[in-house]
């Protein structure tokens, strides 16, 4: 999985650089989704959706299959 996705980057000339959209805590405080655009090396921007979670006061990013 891990290796997908460096050489996904790595065939869009790397990332160069990012841009928090928004922020959406749920109500319960527990789930996030940040909303990102990625700019890569070969100019494509790309927007993104990475979701949360609240694990013993630690968000983590929940991958998804």
């Amino acid at each position: 999985f891990e290796l997908k996705g460096k050489e996904a980057i790595e065939g869009e000339g790397g990332i160069t650089g990012y841009q928090i959209l928004s922020e959406e805590i749920s109500e319960d405080g527990q789930q996030a989704t940040v909303k990102a655009e990625i700019e890569y090396g070969n100019g494509k921007k790309d927007k993104q959706n990475f979701d949360f979670e609240l694990v013993d006061g630690v968000w983590k990013l929940v991958l998804k299959k």
